[in-house]
């Protein structure tokens, strides 16, 4: 079970420190803006996600990925608790086709 932890450092500001050790600051704060925030990490990581799990299954089919855009989006709550209403994921990937002597081993 990997482990993440989230340190508060002042007004909407935080730190978050991720499994593999790296450090990541955050601000809640939409108003001062002074480092991205928790719902945008969201979004970020769902992409990535999608992303990874593209990459790795056309690279098992032996595709060459030549391009690869995710784009996920989601809707605050406009009253509070102002959580993530609704989200979705938008994925265009581009290949080259397998040559017709291609085979899959």
């Amino acid at each position: 079970m990997q482990t993440a932890r989230v340190k508060w450092v002042g007004q909407e500001q935080f730190l978050a420190l991720t499994p593999s050790g790296h450090a990541m600051p955050l601000d809640s704060d939409r108003g001062s803006n002074a480092a991205p925030g928790p719902m945008e990490m969201l979004l970020v990581a769902l992409g990535a996600c999608t992303a990874t799990d593209v990459v790795g299954i056309l690279a098992k089919k032996r595709q060459k990925l030549e391009s690869l855009e995710v784009v996920v989006r989601g809707e605050r709550a406009a009253e509070p608790p102002t959580v993530c209403e609704a989200g979705n994921r938008l994925q265009a990937a581009r290949t080259t086709r397998r040559e017709s002597g291609a085979r899959r081993h």
